[in-house]
């Protein structure tokens, strides 16, 4: 059974080659400048909807009073 090896050791030289620290950079960059996913769900406007008619009924939405709130 092949066992799986270590990439490198803490402190001594990369065994990868520098082409391919290149370009795994190269897709960390292309990866962190792509837009994000659509996200399901309400999304923003109907979550401040959700909000608005909570604070219109008397909820306070601040943190504090969230956490107080839940806690026994």
């Amino acid at each position: 059974m092949n066992r799986p090896r270590a990439g490198g050791r803490l402190g001594e030289p990369s065994p990868a080659p520098s082409a391919a620290w290149a370009a795994a950079g190269a897709d960390a960059r292309m990866l962190h400048d792509a837009p994000l996913p659509p996200w399901p769900g309400r999304g923003l406007d109907g979550s401040l909807r959700v909000v608005r008619r909570l604070v219109e009924h008397g909820f306070d939405p601040s943190p504090e009073v969230a956490v107080l709130r839940s806690q026994p």
